[in-house]
């Protein structure tokens, strides 16, 4: 029985067809997976990989009890620890680690704004990602930052691996810009579930090159498309590469 067996019951029938193409195009035992506004959404990280990271500021505690609950459902909950960091802006993570069938999951939880991904030192993410996974972009909480802002979303995405992943529903890579002129290709889309009023579709890229103006890119395509979001502002006579 595979690991979307196991998971079943927590999905909706709609999306297995999807998630079973990504589960094969993705799995991997080694590389490492970061799901941005994970909330308790263990059933569907748990099929891109067992080398899990989590970000999200909002009810960390109870969420992680949730994925406790959860995986008790479907595997076998080994350790569950809590360590603080030394660090001055006072990180604290919870370590879940757990067993499905014969495979050995390690979960990080870290009750951070994701947005501070490649501005602070994660040490999980020390070799880069393997897959980077984000539905709705949006925060939950009024001081977390949004996923889609271009800083933030071009840093992240340079830190996935080329060979890597960056599954979405609601954070599409790009919207004017051909995704290949950004270092990746689209390798599958279909329906995936999520705590949203929107009808989107979820799609898996995959990174194929480096591209050394991505920054800039990104960026472009933004303000290409700023019906679709808050504008990026301009002080008079400031081009996009002055804003750093």
């Amino acid at each position: 029985m595979s690991i979307l067996e196991n998971v079943a019951h927590l999905l909706e029938d709609e999306e297995i067809p999807f998630l079973k193409k990504v589960h094969n195009l993705v799995f991997s035992q080694r590389g490492v997976v970061v799901y941005a506004g994970a909330a308790s959404d263990i059933e569907h990280a748990v099929l891109l990989g067992s080398n899990l990271v989590f970000f999200d500021t909002h009810l960390p505690k109870e969420n992680v009890s949730e994925i406790i609950k959860k995986v008790e459902g479907f595997g076998v909950v080994e350790d569950v620890r809590t360590e603080k960091s030394k660090e001055a802006w006072k990180m604290w993570k919870t370590i879940v680690e757990f067993r499905v069938k014969n495979i050995t999951f390690r979960l990080v939880y870290y009750a951070e704004d994701a947005t501070n991904i490649g501005l602070k030192w994660f040490p999980e993410l020390e070799n880069g990602i393997h897959a980077y996974f984000v539905k709705v972009p949006f925060p939950k909480e009024q001081k977390a930052g949004s996923l889609r802002e271009p800083k933030f979303f071009s840093r992240v995405l340079r830190m996935i691996n080329v060979g890597g992943f960056y599954l979405e529903r609601e954070c599409p890579i790009s919207f004017q810009i051909p995704v290949e002129e950004l270092g990746f290709e689209k390798v599958a889309s279909g329906y995936i579930s999520a705590l949203s009023v929107h009808d989107a579709k979820g799609n898996l890229y995959r990174k194929v090159k480096e591209v050394e103006n991505l920054e800039e890119l990104v960026l472009l395509d933004w303000m290409m498309a700023s019906d679709k979001f808050e504008p990026v502002e301009f002080e008079i006579g400031e081009s996009p590469e002055d804003i750093t």
